[in-house]
């Protein structure tokens, strides 16, 4: 469990109801983990399509392409 979420829920059943967040703070907060999330997703996919490039490079460069496309 992401760590700001487990802190919203613990704050949600605050023993004193002044210290529990307002609904329009457990919207913001919500709201920002999921552009954190989505940010996350973002940045994975990024890495991953640079990955692929890396390794489409390295096989186009290969001397012996056509002795690996054969197999």
């Amino acid at each position: 469990m992401p760590p700001a979420f487990a802190a919203l829920l613990k704050a949600c059943w605050s023993v004193q109801p002044s210290h529990r967040p307002s609904a329009q703070r457990m919207l913001q907060s919500l709201q920002d983990m999921q552009a954190d999330v989505a940010d996350h997703v973002y940045q994975e996919a990024v890495a991953a399509q640079d990955s692929v490039e890396q390794g489409t490079i390295q096989l186009a460069s290969c001397p012996d392409l056509s002795l690996l496309l054969a197999i």
